[in-house]
């Protein structure tokens, strides 16, 4: 293996485990909004945010975390509350699209109507009190993993594009322009604005001559881990790579890695 390929499965590796550091950080954020005004960066269902802040949290965390490989990212960007694509995500910093990388503003912060010092019902079901300072400190690690990922991103689409293209279901043109876009303006993204990704599944069975189906949520990370302690199939990550290719309708670009010996594994 050559040393551009050792370099490109560093990287790689530095990203997966950036990812859960980020999604640990968003959990410790999260944990200190008050239930009543942290409406645009709460994500997941009420069950999936009970997960989130449960016992198991950590050792789920942990088990992600030494994951080497993965069809696609446990991340996902939001803006205005709501879930993109990362070729949107992407699309929107190549263009300078202020609509969609909108600039933090500490004026539209909507969990500031507490007063420090006023005990507050907090997201994870606790009542304390409310410390806007700790809730600053948070948000600005929060950002600052953030531009960590967003540097590795960066320097990955210059040695493997193609990657970059599978991994987060961009277009091989926006992957390729990633280089060209220059750390500096990722840097410059100054809110919350990746968030852990969640997979949603159906079980069903047949009962009666009909089927009664449920869909099922998961945070990605969680499943991963699962699947580490071989709970479940390991074929169930493929939901992943299966949502990454039809949200970007970029099936194709799997066929440029067939001869890619440091892409082979991933």
């Amino acid at each position: 293996m050559s040393e551009s390929d050792n370099l490109t499965r560093s990287l790689l590796g530095k990203l997966f485990r950036t990812e859960i550091s980020l999604i640990r950080s968003y959990r410790a954020f999260l944990m200190l909004l008050p239930v009543h005004g942290s409406s645009a960066y709460q994500t997941g269902t009420p069950l999936l945010q009970r997960r989130l802040f449960g016992k198991g949290f950590s050792t789920a965390a942990d088990l992600a975390f030494e994951v080497e490989t993965r069809p696609g990212s446990f991340l996902v960007p939001r803006t205005l509350g709501k879930e993109i694509t990362w070729e949107r995500f992407f699309s929107a910093v190549l263009d300078g699209d202020s609509n969609v990388i909108r600039e933090y503003d500490t004026n539209d912060i909507d969990y500031g109507i507490y007063d420090a010092g006023e005990k507050v019902t907090f997201l994870n079901g606790t009542v304390d009190i409310y410390n806007p300072k700790k809730i600053h400190e948070l948000r600005s690690k929060c950002v600052d993993i953030q531009n960590d990922y967003f540097m590795q991103v960066f320097f990955i689409s210059m040695l493997a594009p193609e990657f970059v293209s599978v991994f987060f279901g961009l277009k091989p043109t926006t992957a390729d322009a990633i280089k060209d876009i220059g750390y500096s303006s990722l840097k410059t993204i100054n809110d919350v604005v990746l968030f852990p990704r969640t997979i949603a599944f159906s079980q069903g069975h047949i009962e009666e001559s009909f089927s009664l189906k449920t869909k099922v949520f998961a945070w990605a990370y969680e499943l991963s881990a699962d699947i580490r302690l071989g709970k479940v199939s390991d074929d169930l990550m493929e939901l992943l790579r299966y949502d990454t290719m039809f949200t970007s309708h970029r099936q194709d670009v799997f066929n440029t890695l067939t001869n890619k010996v440091m892409l082979k594994d991933y």
